[in-house]
């Protein structure tokens, strides 16, 4: 819906240092090549054998995920549930600046996608902050640099989960974000 599937597999690709092919013949239709680097299969191991996550768990902050894919969001909710935090959900941003009004109780974190229908990521991130202030601010993103520097993000210069992500990256920029505004809060 958004046209961004092939940004986001492009993106995906490349991080694998992997390359896109792209064919297209008028009236024959277009066909897409994924070539990835080949590998031995040595350093691989199965998911029953990977050392546990040590990233410190949750200590039962609210975090917000704003995502219009709902296999993502649920996904997303259920990492930081299992790990110590509280999640809520809202499909887009209109639905979450609702939730954010009618919540008396705290928010500590907003982890909304970068590019949804509507308000933008970062666009509610600056109504949130206006209504939360000091809470933290995670962005997830499946696109490229381009398009982050469209919506007037830099990386580096926010934190930024990209998709696809794992549990311990997802949980880890959580944890920085969070630890980072309690201590800008005390100083």
């Amino acid at each position: 819906g958004t046209g961004l599937g092939l940004a986001i597999v492009y993106g995906i690709v490349k991080r694998a240092n992997g390359y896109v092919e792209l064919r297209s013949a008028p009236g024959q239709g277009t066909a897409f090549e994924v070539l990835l680097p080949a590998t031995t299969g040595e350093s691989c191991r199965p998911p029953s054998e990977r050392p546990p996550s040590t990233l410190p768990a949750g200590r039962d902050e609210v975090v917000l995920v704003v995502e219009n894919e709902d296999a993502v969001r649920a996904l997303t909710r259920r990492i930081l549930s299992l790990h110590g935090y509280e999640g809520l959900e809202a499909r887009d941003g209109v639905e979450a600046l609702l939730l954010v009004e009618r919540c008396a109780g705290p928010l500590d974190l907003l982890l909304p996608d970068v590019m949804m229908p509507g308000i933008s990521g970062p666009e509610l991130a600056v109504r949130f902050g206006s209504i939360r202030p000091g809470a933290a601010v995670v962005f997830i993103s499946g696109g490229t640099e381009e398009t982050l520097s469209q919506q007037g993000l830099v990386a580096g210069q926010v934190r930024l989960v990209r998709k696809p992500f794992s549990a311990d990256a997802l949980l880890g920029k959580v944890r920085e974000a969070l630890d980072g505004r309690e201590v800008a809060g005390r100083r």
